[in-house]
């Protein structure tokens, strides 16, 4: 869909990641919260910090700091 490539391109060109910064996405019908939540304690247990954006909410360091209601936010 062209317009939400264009939202793409304009959150890249606006707010570009930093090059340290690594990504990962967690796609199925169920078990998504469960392996996210594993895999950054996984990472804390290596020294790195997780984040965790999803229909739970945005969740980082054991805590939920805000919370979407059963849907995942947008791009923006």
């Amino acid at each position: 869909d062209d317009w939400v490539r264009a939202i793409v391109q304009a959150c890249d060109h606006f707010f570009p990641l930093p090059p340290h910064l690594r990504l990962l996405a967690v796609t199925g019908t169920n078990g998504k919260s469960t392996t996210v939540e594993l895999a950054i304690q996984l990472g804390e247990q290596a020294g790195l910090k997780g984040l965790s954006i999803g229909t739970l909410g945005v969740s980082a360091e054991g805590k939920t700091h805000e919370e979407f209601g059963l849907r995942t936010p947008g791009p923006i």
